[in-house]
């Protein structure tokens, strides 16, 4: 399984360095767990819920240098196949930004199987859609 992972990340960060961070995002997004393999083995649901955050970490560097700004976030569910990394910025379709993360209660309690991959320099939120709970994370301050 852990080269499944290591496989599903580098397959993320590829996804992101083909971004043009000059441009504009709406809601553009990547999954990883393509396959759902964690939803097999819940034991490995901390290693999905750890390379989530870290290809959002490596999403937020990427875009360090761009001057217009740019929302990160990550999702993390009790389906695997729907953790993702996201990017939003203002844009031409008419989306609404910043994104306002409707029902979403920050600063809630990190669940065990998420506490290591937590880092302390981002926010933990949850919210209930169709009966599931659903974490975001993203950079204090956004």
């Amino acid at each position: 399984m852990q080269a499944y992972w290591a496989r599903a990340e580098s397959r993320g960060r590829c996804n992101i360095d083909r971004l043009d961070f000059t441009g504009w995002f709406d809601y553009w997004h990547t999954h990883l767990d393509l396959y759902g393999r964690g939803n097999c083995r819940p034991e490995n649901i901390p290693e999905i819920a750890a390379a989530t955050v870290r290809l959002l970490l490596y999403m937020e560097l990427r875009g360090k240098a761009r001057p217009e700004p740019i929302q990160y976030w990550a999702t993390l569910c009790g389906n695997t196949m729907d953790n993702a990394v996201y990017a939003h910025s203002p844009n031409p379709n008419g989306s609404a930004y910043p994104h306002d993360f409707p029902g979403v209660t920050w600063d809630s309690p990190a669940p065990d199987w998420m506490m290591a991959a937590m880092p302390a320099t981002h926010q933990l939120g949850s919210a209930s859609y169709d009966g599931e709970i659903v974490y975001l994370v993203r950079a204090r301050g956004e």
